[in-house]
């Protein structure tokens, strides 16, 4: 009985399947086409989610993935974002589409119940891929902004401090690092050399960089641009020593941490050695 629903559900699965492939391919082929093929696994098959997205009219305005967006807009804006937010729901789908109905009749052919196990495990993992990949990136980003944050942020506390103007603190301190802050820093100097308010400067800044310390130093300037405070460079010392003391303490936890994940290794090569040890000892011995 099993079988006989299990080969129901594959022939269903295969022929819509095979019936989007006939009618709908080539629909989908520009869009597919701008696909980065080194972030997505089997891209060509695509055009299964894509088309499925428009049949069962999922709402891409639900919190979830305008959330995901939103996450994502900081590494590729906004616009971009949204495509891949799009992008991925259409590659789960695919995934589940095209392996799901293999497995299922693999196991109903074979009678076999571990191939479609397998299968369901293999689905996990690609769909679960799909939201990780993108997630290890963003925490990756949001690390090498917080490793070169305090260097940042010292120069230009020190410029400003020095009596230099905030624009050209902003250029000095962004020039004299290469990474993902620098970056963020010279495309801020860029907006405010085009005419764009500084605190629309800053408020974009913060968001593109996702932390919380970055976002921190946006207020800081903002409340002080505003208010004309001469009170600029001592707040920004402030800051930097701030967070200079969170980045050593951030550092000892994480020297913890390595050190306990060293336990675990040492551990076992030491009960290693002690069965190489007294096996032989124990097989030695006249009871």
């Amino acid at each position: 009985m099993i079988n006989i629903v299990l080969s129901a559900v594959g022939t269903i699965l295969a022929g819509i399947w095979i019936g989007i492939l006939l009618t709908d391919k080539k629909r989908y082929q520009s869009i597919i086409e701008e696909v980065d093929g080194n972030e997505y696994f089997m891209k060509e098959l695509f055009f299964v989610g894509f088309r499925l997205i428009g049949w069962l009219q999922m709402d891409m305005s639900s919190p979830s993935l305008q959330k995901k967006a939103h996450k994502l807009s900081e590494m590729y804006g906004s616009r971009e974002a949204k495509k891949l937010v799009l992008t991925d729901l259409a590659a789960q789908l695919s995934y589940m589409m095209t392996f799901a109905p293999v497995g299922i009749l693999l196991s109903v052919i074979m009678n076999e119940s571990l191939c479609l196990i397998i299968t369901l495990i293999l689905l996990a993992f690609l769909i679960i891929y799909v939201e990780y990949d993108k997630n290890d990136k963003l925490q990756k980003r949001h690390e090498q902004i917080l490793r070169e944050f305090p260097h940042v942020l010292s120069q230009m506390a020190l410029l400003v401090n020095a009596g230099m103007p905030l624009r050209e603190a902003l250029q000095m301190a962004a020039q004299k690092e290469t990474g993902v802050l620098s970056r963020e820093m010279k495309i801020l100097s860029d907006d405010m050399a085009n005419g764009i308010p500084e605190y629309e400067a800053l408020g974009s800044f913060a968001e593109r960089c996702g932390v919380d310390s970055v976002r921190k130093l946006s207020s800081l300037i903002t409340q002080n641009v505003r208010k004309g405070s001469s009170e600029l460079a001592a707040a920004l010392m402030e800051l930097s020593n701030e967070v200079w003391r969170g980045r050593v303490s951030s550092v000892k936890e994480e020297g913890e941490k390595a050190s306990a994940k060293l336990m675990v290794p040492i551990l076992i090569i030491f009960i290693g050695i002690l069965i190489m040890v007294a096996v032989p000892m124990f097989r030695n011995m006249n009871f």
